[in-house]
């Protein structure tokens, strides 16, 4: 009898042990989905990308501009920016009190062509 009682009392003090070093041994397994470093450098910021305008189009009741591969209307959002205005011939951006014009290279200056569509 007392030797059964030995037997358990040893069975649940290694079963304990166990538990015990396999719980903190996980808290140190690597993760290889986990970013490199400590997080601080996920949280920098990206350098801003300088703003490229490509093209402008633009309707009757709707202006529309292709800056670095999105497509903005005014109004819109791109980089920290607000779009003021689309004309013709370049987009205004501003940020607070800074104000920013992007224009299209000459090359991309092509007369503009206006003309109704009819169905």
């Amino acid at each position: 009898m007392v030797n059964c009682f030995v037997r358990q009392r040893t069975l649940l003090v290694v079963s304990g042990l166990f538990l015990t070093l396999s719980a903190t041994s996980a808290l140190a397994w690597y993760d290889p989905m986990r970013p490199q470093g400590d997080g601080a450098a996920a949280l920098k910021s990206e350098p801003e990308t300088p703003l490229s305008l490509t093209s402008i189009l633009m309707a009757q009741q709707r202006r529309v501009a292709i800056v670095n591969g999105r497509v903005i209307t005014e109004g819109d959002r791109i980089n920290g920016y607000r779009v003021v205005s689309i004309t013709d011939r370049q987009v205004e951006l501003e940020k607070g009190t800074k104000h920013h014009r992007l224009h299209l290279a000459a090359q991309q200056q092509a007369p503009s062509v206006k003309r109704k569509i009819t169905e």
